[in-house]
C-alpha cells in the first residue's frame, strides 16, 4: 500500500480528525456518502468543489495550508503516475516480441466495452521470421483474405500495417504493403480493461 497522500496525513495526523468526524463537519447529512466522498479527496479526487469550498474552516486550519497540502499531494500523485509509466514501460520493452499490426482509421473498436473483452485488431507473431522476408507483403495478403472488404470488425477501415521489430523501430505500410514511413519507436494500440462491481 503507497504512503497517505499530505493531504491526508494533514487531517488525520495533524488535525487529529477522523473522516467521519470531517465528514460530519463538512455539513454532509449521510455519513456513508460523506465518508465516501472525503475517502475519494483523500486518496486524490480533489476536483469536489463541496468540499474544497469548507475544508478550511472543517478543519479549523489556514486556508494556505490546506492548499500547500494539496499541491503536495498533487506532486505525490504525479510521481506515483511517472513510477507507473516507466514501470509499464520497463515491463513493455521486457516482453517485447518483435510483431506486425494491422492498423484501422479507429484507436479502438467500436462499441468500446468489446476493448475490455480482449479484442484487438490483428497482431502477427513475427519473432524468428528474418527482417528480409518481405513481411508486409505477407500483412497484405493476411488482410485481404481475411478481410477482403478491407474493414477489421469492430475496428473499422484497413488503413495500413505496421511492423515492429524493436521497442525503438517501427516502419508503417500502406494497405498494399508499400513503405510509408520508419519511426523510432513500436507502433502500441492502447489497452481496455473493464471493473466490475
Amino acid at each position: 500500500m503507497s504512503e497517505a497522500l499530505p493531504i491526508r496525513r494533514l487531517i488525520t495526523q495533524e488535525a487529529g480528525l477522523s473522516v467521519h468526524e470531517l465528514a460530519r463537519r463538512l455539513g454532509y447529512r449521510d455519513a456513508a456518502r460523506g465518508m465516501r466522498k472525503l475517502e475519494a479527496f483523500l486518496d486524490g479526487d480533489f476536483d469536489n468543489p463541496f468540499i474544497r469550498e469548507r475544508l478550511a474552516e472543517a478543519m479549523g486550519r489556514p486556508e494556505d495550508e490546506i492548499e500547500e497540502a494539496l499541491a503536495e499531494s498533487r506532486k505525490v500523485l504525479e510521481a506515483r503516475r511517472e513510477a507507473a509509466r516507466a514501470e509499464e514501460e520497463r515491463r513493455w520493452r521486457a516482453e517485447f516480441k518483435p510483431h506486425g499490426l494491422i492498423l484501422t482509421d479507429r484507436d479502438h473498436p467500436r462499441p468500446i466495452f468489446m476493448w475490455a473483452f480482449g479484442y484487438h485488431p490483428e497482431h502477427v507473431d513475427l519473432e524468428g521470421v528474418p527482417e528480409a522476408r518481405h513481411v508486409e507483403t505477407m500483412l497484405a495478403a493476411i488482410a485481404e483474405r481475411r478481410y477482403p472488404d478491407g474493414r477489421l470488425p469492430l475496428w473499422g477501415r484497413i488503413t495500413g500495417f505496421a511492423i515492429n521489430r524493436t521497442p525503438d523501430h517501427a516502419v508503417l505500410y500502406d494497405p498494399q504493403g508499400r513503405q510509408l514511413e520508419t519511426r523510432d519507436r513500436a507502433v502500441r494500440l492502447g489497452e481496455g480493461y473493464m471493473a466490475l462491481g
